[in-house]
């Protein structure tokens, strides 16, 4: 027997209440007597007001929400306080009342908390139906984990069906498993969707309410990252979707740079006591390092960081380099990249020049991480942070993009928070990176790549991998371990 399709609504209308007779309780308990000026019939009429503003930005995240709790808890947040606000403005202008601001944005708090917590662990299980993966390939064995709905079974040749899962049928057979089994979703996950399902058949399935979408579409909404497997020149050229907001990153400047000059101009002493003690300790030689690398728009930069290493032929680290690394304070001078705009606090990895030039001749599409600054905390330093193994530049390149594509200061903010409360996230290291080259077919020479100032790895940082052999040239030697240079 199917359940109302109003059920969904009414859990979080009462999670709302929930949420709000929580905060009403903790707020009469720490401020008592400070609800007096309400009347009986304020009170209620005021909670009531809030929590149909909260109930209206749960609706709208319902339909175009989130699919990761962190996210959609911010959402949720942030979308009910702001309409919450707006409603107890209309009451004080119209009726001379509101609730306190402390109460409110404590209902808003518990309200969001609730219905994330339901949206994850219980909602899922109120679907009618389920997805419906019409083709496996490798990108639905990704998203097949991260699934909350039941999947109802594959539409695909009977030798590609995945273990533990039904097979339903052959792709010819898909009208009669979609009346046989009513999903709430297909994903279709044919590369060559067109030439094999009807697209009027999709379009009168999404008619009818069913979710009809592409497996690179939903894997970038469950795992966070763009499908770097599905990129095609037409997604480049054509579609505005990869290209970032000008919006966002103006305002981005705008906090990036105050936030970094404040800390620029609070940390200065403590800068300047580990420049003197770099001079003094660490051996002739200068005091800052430089490595060359691309920021925003291709635009070359030297990133700053202080000297760990010797420069009297052994590379090993001073004594003073391995404290201020085991400190993490080798990458203060980055501050002075983000006050200079070369930098932002949020962003991809910085990525040494020659390296930058490479990857972008192997995989065309990296150049779009060059769309926004490069920062010292990234979405995917976050994720790939505590990696059993080294990810592939690939992986990397589809969190960068995904930043690239969504970012925004809701976003940074969640990549923040998320490194402030200890998930995974990265070390305030911005690292060069200096990516594993895959070697290329032997018709297309690798060209020499010019040795460049190396940064030197910290105890604290994870090792950098070695660049292997590209078979297509005769010799390709290794990048040689040049001594940082820089003015001091």
């Amino acid at each position: 027997m199917s359940r109302p399709r109003f059920l969904p609504q009414l859990l979080d209308l009462a999670l709302i209440l929930a949420g709000f007779a929580a905060a009403l309780f903790l707020y009469t308990s720490l401020f008592p007597g400070q609800l007096s000026m309400l009347t009986a019939g304020e009170l209620p009429g005021a909670i009531a007001a809030s929590v149909f503003a909260v109930w209206i930005g749960a609706q709208l995240q319902r339909h175009g929400g989130s699919d990761d709790s962190w996210q959609f808890f911010l959402e949720q947040l942030c979308l009910g306080a702001g309409l919450n606000l707006i409603m107890q403005a209309l009451l004080a202008y119209v009726f001379v009342f509101s609730l306190p601001t402390t109460l409110t944005m404590a209902g808003c708090l518990f309200a969001a908390l609730l219905l994330t917590l339901s949206r994850t662990w219980f909602q899922p299980r109120l679907a009618e139906s389920g997805v419906l993966l019409v083709g496996y390939d490798p990108i639905a064995r990704e998203i097949l984990s991260g699934l909350r709905l039941p999947v109802l079974g594959f539409v695909c040749a009977r030798d590609e069906a995945p273990a533990g899962v039904p097979w339903l049928g052959d792709v010819r057979q898909l009208e009669q498993v979609v009346a046989n089994r009513r999903p709430t979703h297909i994903v279709i996950g044919l590369k060559c969707w067109v030439t094999r399902v009807s697209p009027t058949r999709l379009l009168q399935y999404r008619q009818q309410g069913i979710v009809v979408e592409q497996s690179p579409e939903l894997y970038e909404r469950l795992l966070r990252r763009v499908c770097s497997d599905r990129l095609q020149p037409t997604d480049l050229l054509l579609s505005p979707a990869l290209q970032a907001d000008s919006r966002a990153m103006a305002l981005q400047a705008i906090y990036t740079n105050l936030i970094g000059l404040f800390f620029l101009l609070a940390l200065a002493p403590l800068m300047a006591l580990i420049s003197v003690t770099v001079a003094l300790f660490a051996g002739r030689g200068p005091i800052i390092e430089t490595v060359p690398c691309l920021g925003f728009r291709k635009t070359p930069f030297v990133l700053l960081r202080f000297r760990t290493r010797r420069l009297d032929g052994s590379g090993a680290p001073s004594r003073i380099g391995r404290l201020i690394s085991r400190l993490h304070l080798v990458n203060l001078p980055q501050l002075v990249n983000i006050v200079r705009g070369e930098m932002a606090l949020f962003g991809p990895r910085p990525v040494r020049h020659e390296f930058a030039h490479r990857l972008t001749q192997l995989m065309p599409f990296y150049s779009h991480r060059f769309s926004v600054k490069p920062g010292i905390l990234g979405w995917a330093q976050m994720h790939l942070r505590g990696e059993p193994a080294i990810p592939g530049e690939s992986r990397q390149i589809e969190y960068d993009l995904y930043y690239v594509k969504q970012g925004s200061p809701l976003l940074d903010c969640e990549i923040f928070l998320r490194t402030l409360l200890g998930g995974a996230g990265p070390r305030l290291s911005a690292k060069p990176t200096s990516p594993a080259i895959p070697a290329i077919p032997a018709t297309q020479p690798a060209p020499a790549i010019a040795a460049t100032p190396t940064t030197p790895a910290t105890p604290a940082a994870p090792t950098t991998p070695a660049i292997p052999a590209i078979p297509a040239t005769p010799t390709t030697p290794a990048t040689p371990a040049i001594h940082p240079r820089g003015q001091g």
